[in-house]
């Protein structure tokens, strides 16, 4: 897979914590279904994730200037959600991956 995950929790907020992720568009855009406009208002991102593949990163970005392309993504989740994941699963196998 290409991706990397870190997890922050969120200051001043001990009960949250914040998924990041950083990758491949194509691998990235699978694990989401809401984006930022550009107000920074969630909106539903189901119905253009492949014209943006194509149009926007392939054609316009990838293709002109020769440029990598790296997507970021989020999520939000309980502190306690994340202790529960990590005690479940080895943080090195590929099932927690």
């Amino acid at each position: 897979m290409k991706r990397k995950t870190v997890v922050r929790q969120i200051p001043g907020d001990k009960s949250k914590c914040r998924v990041y992720v950083k990758g491949a568009p194509e691998y990235i855009f699978q694990l989401c279904n809401q984006t930022l406009n550009h107000n920074l208002d969630q909106i539903d991102f189901f119905e253009n994730k492949e014209q943006l593949l194509d149009d926007v990163i392939g054609n316009n970005m990838a293709k002109k200037a020769c440029l990598k392309v790296i997507s970021y993504a989020f999520k939000e989740i309980d502190s306690s959600s994340f202790d529960e994941l990590m005690r479940t699963y080895s943080c090195e196998s590929a099932e927690f991956r």
